[in-house]
Order: structure tokens, then sequence, then C-alpha cells
């Protein structure tokens, strides 16, 4: 929804920069040609200034240097860690982003809700999910408990991590 709203937001920002320009020429005298080459350049420098800093933080990663490919790293090493535990390249996993799972692994994948652990069960038993993977970076907050004691749950089987990833086996219905 916030890409959406930006186009508009853009788009919407020159009609307000003519506004603008039109008060200024009206209240304080200003020569509309050169106010719009100027403020025109402004514009499109915040607009540079915005696209670099979104492309600095969360494609290249920023200072961390985990960017994009961070995800698709981790996914691989995830689907390695469930091959290794005896799963199935055909099992499905419900995972944060489950095109990206299926990109880095060629395993079919289902979204975690955004819920507790009953709505987690009864998705898990009507799509025949076989394993959770719980992320730090995007844990629902009904989940959070799981996540932080993973053991403590008798219905799922923890198996291990992958880094700050928690991986469990879902029971069968």
């Amino acid at each position: 929804t916030r890409a959406s709203l930006q186009i508009v937001w853009w788009a919407l920002s020159v009609v307000g920069l003519e506004r603008a320009l039109e008060w200024g020429a009206r209240k304080r005298g200003w020569n509309l040609t050169q106010a719009g080459s100027v403020f025109g350049v402004g514009l499109v420098a915040v607009a540079a200034i915005v696209t670099t800093v979104i492309v600095w933080g969360r494609v290249i990663g920023g200072a961390s240097g985990q960017g994009w490919s961070s995800e698709n790293t981790m996914y691989s090493q995830v689907n390695s860690f469930l091959l290794a535990q005896g799963a199935s390249c055909s099992d499905l996993v419900m995972v944060a982003n489950p095109p990206g799972y299926f990109l880095a692994s060629g395993a079919p994948a289902i979204a975690v809700p955004d819920e507790n652990l009953d709505t987690l069960l009864s998705v898990a038993a009507r799509y025949n999910a076989i394993y959770l993977v719980l992320e730090e970076g995007s844990l629902p907050a009904g989940l959070a408990e799981i996540y932080a004691h993973p053991q403590a749950l008798s219905s799922l089987t923890f198996l291990g991590s992958v880094g700050n990833t928690r991986i469990f086996k879902l029971p069968h219905h």
C-alpha cells in the first residue's frame, strides 16, 4: 500500500509545486519561470536523495551490508537444513516470504499467518504444511512467545536454528 501511495504523492507534488509557485508569485512577487526552475530542480534532487537512501538501505543493505541477497541466502540455508533433517523437496513450508523461499529453494511455501498458534495450526492442517520457519525480522506478534521459547510447546517440534531463524516441524492432522 505504501508503494501505491508514493505514486499519488509524487503525482500530487507537481500540483502542489504549481500552487506554491502561484502563491509565491502573488504574495512574494516571485518570477514564476525562475522560481519554477529552482523548485523543480529541488524536487528532482529530493526524489534522487530519497531513492538513494532507500536503495542503500534496502537493496545494498546499508552499513550492515545485508541487502536483498541476505534473505535468499538464509532461505537457501534453511532449505539445506530441512533436507539434512530428512525433509522432501515437495514438503510445504510456512515462511514469512513464500515467493522468496521458492526462489531460493525451489520448494513450495505458504505464508505464516499474522495470528496466534491456533490459527497457525489450523492453516497448517488445511494446507498440509510440514514445517514452520519463524524469522526474527518478520515475526507475527501472536507467535513471538514461540520464537522466544522454541522448546516450550509440545504441539511443535523444534528442529533447530539457522542464524536467528527458528525451524519447527508441525504436527500432522
